[in-house]
C-alpha cells in the first residue's frame, strides 16, 4: 500500500487507531517507504498517542479535541491535529497554541461555507477537513487559504486493498493528484526581432480576434500569446503552466526529480509562491509554473 501511494504521488497517509494492527501498520509502511510521511489517526487517548509515537509516527490526528492528548503530543514534540466543529473548540485549540485543526465531519457540518465563517473571527487557524470529501469537491476546498490539507479515502477503497490490486490504487492516487494540480497552459511566449514585435503581435491578435496589449518586454496578443522583442528567456522562449497552488505543484515535480530556478521565484503579499521557472528547458522553451485558477 505504501509503495502504491508513493508511486501515485501521495506520499502521506494517516493510519487510524481503529484496530490493534495500527502500530504495526505504521512501522511496516515506514520500513517499506522511508520517504513516506506516516501519521496516526483516531487518537482518542494518551495510550494510543504513546503507541503511535513509539512506532515513529510523524503526526497525530483526532476526531475530537482532547486537551490531555494534545498536551501529551506537544510534550513529545509531535504535531497534533485535533478535530473541531464548533467555535468553542477552536478557541480551546488556540489556547493550546495550535494553528491547525481537523474539521470533522466536514460535509455534514456545512463544509467550506462553515470553515469560511470560522475564518472571520479566527484568522490564524487553518483546517484539515475530512468526512464527505471526494474528487468532485476537493478542489473547491483546496482553493481556500483556510485549508491546510484535505483527507479522504476514495483513492484507497477497501475492496482494492482486500484484493491486493495495488496497481489500481496507484492509478487512483495519481489521478487524484493530477486533478488537484489542474495543470493547464496559461500562455506561451515567442521570440521575434525587436522591430517586428508589434507587427507580429498584431498578426497573432488578428488570427485569434483579440486585442494587442503592450508590456515591458513586448506585447500580448490577447491572454494566450506573448510576443517578446526585448527579453529572451529560452531559445524560442517560454510556456506558462497554470496551477491553483504553485507550492503543491513544486512539491509534486520535486518528487519527480525536476529542479527549479530559485532566483525566479515570485511571492504574493502572504509570502506564498505564485511563480517559478523550471531550471531546464524542453525543445528550446523554458517553462514556468504560475498560480492560475480556471
Amino acid at each position: 500500500m505504501a509503495k502504491a501511494m508513493c508511486n501515485g504521488q501521495i506520499p502521506i497517509a494517516e493510519i487510524t487507531y481503529r484496530t490493534p494492527a495500527a502500530q504495526k501498520a505504521i512501522k511496516k509502511m515506514k520500513d517499506a517507504c522511508p520517504e513516506m510521511i506516516v501519521g496516526a489517526g483516531t487518537i482518542l487517548a494518551i495510550e494510543q498517542a504513546a503507541s503511535a509515537i513509539e512506532a515513529s509516527t510523524q503526526f497525530l490526528v483526532a476526531p475530537g479535541l482532547n486537551p490531555e492528548v494534545a498536551r501529551y503530543a506537544q510534550k513529545q514534540n509531535v504535531p497534533v491535529i485535533p478535530g473541531i466543529s464548533t467555535a468553542s473548540e477552536i478557541e480551546t485549540a488556540m489556547n493550546l497554541g495550535l494553528s491547525v485543526c481537523k474539521f470533522f465531519p466536514a460535509e455534514p457540518c456545512g463544509g467550506l461555507k462553515t470553515i469560511k465563517v470560522f475564518g472571520g473571527p479566527y484568522k490564524t487557524m487553518t483546517y484539515l477537513p475530512t468526512g464527505g470529501l471526494n474528487s468532485s469537491n476537493m478542489n473547491e476546498y483546496l482553493a481556500s487559504d483556510l485549508i491546510f490539507a484535505i483527507g479522504s479515502t476514495w483513492m484507497v477503497p477497501q475492496e482494492l486493498i482486500s484484493e491486493q490490486k495495488f496497481d489500481e490504487i496507484e492509478k487512483l492516487c495519481h489521478e487524484a493528484v493530477v486533478k488537484m494540480l489542474d495543470l493547464h497552459i496559461v500562455h506561451f511566449a515567442v521570440n521575434v526581432p525587436d522591430d517586428k514585435a508589434l507587427e507580429q503581435a498584431t498578426q497573432l491578435a488578428d488570427l485569434f480576434q483579440v486585442d494587442v496589449r503592450p508590456i515591458s518586454a513586448g506585447y500580448f496578443a490577447g491572454d494566450l500569446v506573448e510576443v517578446l522583442g526585448k527579453t529572451k528567456i529560452g531559445t524560442h522562449d517560454h510556456i506558462a503552466i497554470g496551477t491553483p497552488n504553485v507550492e503543491r505543484a513544486i512539491a509534486f515535480y520535486l518528487r519527480k526529480s525536476y529542479t527549479f530556478d530559485e532566483s525566479s521565484i515570485k511571492r504574493n503579499q502572504a509570502g506564498k509562491i505564485t511563480l517559478v521557472y523550471f531550471k531546464d528547458g524542453i525543445a528550446g522553451f523554458k517553462f514556468h509554473l504560475i498560480q492560475s485558477i480556471r
